[in-house]
């Protein structure tokens, strides 16, 4: 067959995917077909630059998928991948290394939805404010193409007349459409489809029918030059056990796909460790790379926060957790009415509890190694000061003690020598308040609260909303040596709370 076409051969470089399968057909039940292309030419020079589409994420000419149940963001995903893409602006983890043309078509979504969605795509990304409003407008106008097919016939692979699968007249009008659209100005760079079950007519519980179909998606990005990006559902139930979500139906959806990105609803535990309350587990969306073959997978999950009309704005899930975290431990500090240096929070035995109540608060929390950027944000918010201490630690190096703002730093290394005892000494309200002023139960919460310290609630103890609602203690002042005010009687019951077992 092929000595009958002698103007082309299997080995011509200028082969048409059409004319490669025209030619190749006769031998696929025959001898294998193989012509020998040494790896000569990989050796004898350097490979190219990678064509990205997302830089370090994504490249150019693969096929992959976007899994997530319904209702989970999947198609405004899509949509923000567009709009970012299009324009060149990043969104998220998502950064183009251009601004590229994009074309999406929309399998069960009517136009007036696809409408409401679009505008409310780039207008919560802020692509249409600001210095670059004009410019990101042109990009959108010019790159972005958005078509409904719903009540069109749009499935693209399907069961033949002998029963295998084959792509369909559908197929076809894309191909050319995608040919067309490149003729008459910028090919399609990223070609969005959304979701697979509206363009699929075979069995997605069949591993053929899942591999033909990505192959089909891989002739096209081939043959187009562009990326392929499909939405998937994914099975009832998946993702539950904070299992990775592979998609819905055979397996070989996801093996075939060069990178799958799933989208979950945050995982519970995760609300309880950055302080998020369980009535807004809905309004987050957690992000993760289920696979990637060509970059390595990302061990951070991603988050996202439902913005107005639901579109997915980034979120940094932990940035203000550090803030949440340095409160908690000032409100133990402020129970606890004394100074401590960083090894003391870490090893000191009156510390214990302390302790435990912060891996209790924040279950994931690495004291050891956070503790550090911990006191270091309690600093920064002025909740607590950092002073030299006059002592040196084992390797003769400064000791630094953090205290309550107000407190002198001799006043400090007095009370850390007294560290251990159950009741406050004559020199404590120092670290509550300026020396030689009165003060109450309730002024103390009330400037505990002013500075952001936390609450407590736990265990029965007293906590600074109670200190607060108490009736104004009588406050008795007294001088002892170097002139200082100190409080005794019914003041210093009042602002020591009950001990603590194991202190």
């Amino acid at each position: 067959m092929i000595a009958e076409n002698p103007a082309k051969t299997l080995t011509d470089p200028s082969l048409s995917l059409e004319e490669f399968e025209q030619l190749a057909a006769p031998l696929i039940h025959g001898r294998p077909l193989l012509s020998w292309q040494s790896v000569g030419r990989f050796l004898d020079a350097e490979p190219g630059p990678v064509n990205w589409l997302f830089r370090d994420l994504i490249e150019g000419g693969i096929v992959g998928a976007v899994v997530a149940r319904g209702g989970t963001g999947k198609s405004f995903l899509l949509n923000q991948l567009a709009a970012a893409a299009a324009t060149g602006r990043a969104f998220g983890p998502f950064v183009p290394e251009k601004p590229s043309r994009v074309l999406l078509l929309a399998g069960e979504d009517p136009e007036s939805i696809l409408h409401r969605r679009i505008r409310a795509t780039v207008h919560g990304m802020g692509l249409l404010s600001g210095p670059q409003a004009s410019a990101n407008d042109a990009f959108l106008r010019e790159n972005f193409a958005a078509v409904s097919l719903l009540g069109e016939s749009r499935v693209l692979i399907a069961k033949g007349a002998t029963g295998n699968p084959e792509t369909t007249a559908v197929f076809a009008w894309l191909s050319a459409s995608l040919e067309n659209l490149g003729k008459a100005g910028k090919p399609v760079d990223l070609l969005l489809i959304d979701p697979l079950s509206r363009f699929f007519g075979l069995n997605e519980n069949d591993n053929a029918d899942a591999t033909a179909w990505i192959s089909a998606l891989e002739a096209l990005a081939k043959k187009h030059g562009l990326t392929v990006i499909f939405a998937h559902h994914v099975a009832k139930g998946a993702g539950k056990d904070g299992s990775d979500l592979s998609g819905r139906g055979a397996s070989a959806i996801g093996d075939g796909c060069r990178f799958v990105l799933s989208l979950n609803d945050i995982d519970p535990k995760d609300l309880k460790t950055y302080g998020i309350p369980y009535e807004d587990r809905y309004r987050f969306v957690c992000m993760r790379t289920p696979k990637f073959n060509y970059v390595p997978r990302s061990g951070k999950d991603v988050f996202f926060r439902r913005g107005e009309g639901g579109i997915l704005e980034p979120f940094q899930i932990d940035a203000g957790i550090r803030t949440r975290q340095a409160e908690k431990l000032v409100g133990i500090m402020v129970e606890e009415g004394k100074p401590a240096t960083q090894r003391d929070l870490l090893k000191g035995s009156a510390w214990k509890a302390a302790r435990q109540e912060m891996k209790e608060e924040f279950p994931t929390l690495p004291l050891r190694a956070d503790l550090p950027l911990i006191l270091t944000c309690a600093v920064e918010n002025g909740l607590l000061e950092r002073k030299e201490s006059t002592e040196k630690n084992l390797n003769g190096l400064p000791t630094y003690v953090y205290r309550f703002p107000g407190a002198t730093a001799d006043t400090a290394d007095k009370r850390r020598k007294n560290d251990g005892q159950d009741t406050l000494s004559a020199v404590e309200p120092d670290f509550l308040n300026q020396p030689g002023e009165p003060i109450s139960t309730a002024d103390t919460a009330d400037n505990a609260i002013k500075a952001g310290r936390s609450r407590r609630t736990n265990g029965g103890k007293k906590t600074l909303s109670a200190l607060k609602q108490a009736p104004e203690a009588k406050t008795e002042r007294r001088t002892i040596s170097g002139g200082q005010t100190a409080l005794s009687g019914s003041s210093v019951s009042a602002l020591k709370p009950a001990s603590r077992k194991g202190l």
